[in-house]
């Protein structure tokens, strides 16, 4: 029974590959076709476009972080889509573009806050330096003694 079980799966991994790898590389190369001539900036970027979300909050942020950072998202619940709210589509992102940085949960483990649609003030908390982007409720806030 084990040996026709085993020639069974060979068969089926067989299959699968004759079927699915050829149009898995054609998928390569069409992808491969369409974003070579990408600069490094854009190829970063192309995860959070495709969302599409603002990258410029992003730049903002990245802009302001330091090596070692640990970031709070602050944002308000705020619908995006059917599978995820704006706050979890803006912590993948993230999660990704602000590297080396890190998100903490808490914002007691937290070096930076970074604002969106809120204002940092509401946290209770001093900042030794914050920046805002423009007239927007976007904040670069790092806390006092980070």
């Amino acid at each position: 029974m084990s040996l026709a079980l085993a020639l069974s799966v060979v068969v089926a991994l067989a299959y699968s590959g004759w079927k699915d790898v050829p149009h898995a590389w054609r998928l390569l190369r069409s992808q491969h076709a369409g974003y070579a001539g990408y600069t490094r900036a854009q190829k970063d970027r192309l995860f959070g476009t495709s969302i599409p979300m603002s990258m410029e909050d992003f730049d903002f942020w990245r802009f302001y972080l330091r090596p070692g950072d640990r970031y709070y998202l602050q944002m308000p619940p705020e619908p995006f889509s059917s599978f995820a709210d704006k706050r979890q589509i803006a912590q993948a992102i993230a999660h990704i573009y602000l590297l080396p940085a890190i998100e903490t949960q808490s914002l007691d483990d937290a070096t930076v806050v970074l604002s969106l649609d809120a204002n940092p003030t509401t946290l209770d908390r001093s900042f030794s330096d914050q920046h805002e982007a423009g007239l927007q409720e976007i904040y670069f806030s790092r806390l006092h003694g980070s």
